[in-house]
């Protein structure tokens, strides 16, 4: 279920009060500033999460650059490499602020008090997120249920089908504007719709509700997360054929879109989802107009590059030392199936360019860059690509 970035940094945003405080108190008691730090190590996940980043760069007084996160902040997958940094800045004469989660005797109380407070307080977060999440995937499972059946095996017990028809329409366009709507918000969007069929269509929606209560007989033994994750489930097997063309064209339109955020932000594994989900939206094809069927496949070719990049970026982690190799075959591949789509595209010639580079294939990267610059003679990319190229072949 969809929860953008934006969203959930505006959630957290008391978390990252105290975090930001939490940070200001280490430097303080070790004496040094934000600007005189030479490199802070952030264990797992944590350097990719937005709202994170942005405060520990804010204390770092180091920014967002277009090339990325300043190097000074970098992410370290376990703690023993952290303290290995440590022990070399150690031995070079350069003071060394230990993990923050150290349960050392050294680590106050009250520090571990705040630490423990920021875990509750995104636990909390979390939970919220998983309610709301659950009502928006009843609403659109039963938006869906009712389209499929109040269209297909049931219409005979629609009393009127233009306006029932006009309603499911309605309820699909704002459950697509309506991605960060509370759960208050959502759930009266879900009894509104329900109310409508139960009083303006009742034999339709007995004979649906039925069904339902067979089908999800059990779940509400289950936690609320496990609840969601059943929801979507049918909403993934089934829910994706039921949409209309304009509406899996709009929904694979948002993902694609999110991804290339995520994508700039170094939330890969987020990206390739959404990315992987936008081309389920277009992969059943049938499309009614030449336009449809064109707009879906330059979707196709941008899910593709997105998820290409993120390849190449998640290939380069720590984490990926031992499959970078693979990791960049893949994103070789997500090239090559944009390609076929569109042979000349300045985009994903440029990206796969790049992912020959790092697998250091400096003959089939310069026929791509070449490529490039026959169509767009003077892409400043591929121009600076080119030199790159040729440096690297001559090094």
């Amino acid at each position: 279920m969809d929860i953008s970035r934006e969203h959930f940094s505006k959630v957290c945003a008391p978390l990252q009060v105290k975090f930001k405080a939490l940070l200001e108190s280490t430097f303080a008691k070790a004496g040094i500033s934000g600007k005189d730090v030479v490199v802070m190590d952030v264990f797992n996940s944590l350097a990719k999460t937005p709202w994170m980043l942005q405060t520990i760069e804010q204390i770092l007084q180091c920014g967002h650059t277009k090339t990325g996160s300043d190097c000074r902040v970098r992410w370290v997958r376990d703690n023993g490499a952290g303290a290995a940094l440590g022990a070399a800045y150690w031995a070079a004469g350069n003071k060394y602020v230990d993990n923050l989660v150290d349960t050392n005797p050294e680590t106050r109380a009250d520090e571990l008090q705040a630490m423990a407070a920021l875990d509750e307080g995104i636990g909390a977060i979390e939970a919220q997120e998983i309610d709301r999440r659950l009502m928006r995937a009843k609403l659109e499972s039963f938006i869906f249920e009712m389209r499929q059946e109040a269209l297909g095996s049931k219409a005979k017990l629609v009393q009127n089908p233009v306006q029932a028809g006009k309603v499911i329409k309605d309820a699909e366009a704002v459950l697509l504007q309506s991605r960060e709507s509370t759960l208050e918000e959502t759930r009266k969007m879900y009894q509104d719709f329900r109310a409508y069929f139960r009083e303006s269509e009742p034999k339709l929606f007995e004979a649906v509700e039925a069904e339902r209560v067979n089908r999800t007989e059990g779940l509400h033994k289950l936690s609320s997360r496990k609840m969601m994750d059943a929801v979507v489930r049918v909403i993934e097997e089934g829910g994706t054929a039921k949409l209309p063309d304009d509406v899996r064209l709009k929904r694979a339109k948002r993902d694609v879109e999110e991804a290339k955020q995520l994508v700039s932000s170094g939330q890969l594994e987020l990206a390739e989802l959404l990315g992987g989900r936008a081309l389920t939206y277009l992969s059943d094809g049938g499309w009614a107009t030449e336009d449809e069927k064109r707009t879906a496949l330059a979707v196709q070719v941008e899910c593709y590059l997105e998820l290409a990049r993120a390849k190449n970026l998640f290939a380069g982690e720590d984490r990926a030392v031992s499959d970078g190799h693979g990791i960049l075959a893949e994103a070789l591949e997500n090239c090559g199936k944009a390609l076929a789509i569109d042979a000349q595209n300045i985009e994903v010639l440029l990206q796969r360019a790049k992912t020959f580079m790092a697998m250091s294939d400096f003959t089939n990267a310069k026929k791509d860059v070449d490529n490039v610059l026959s169509l767009a003679p003077g892409n400043p990319t591929g121009s600076a690509l080119q030199i790159e190229i040729s440096s690297r072949q001559q090094a």
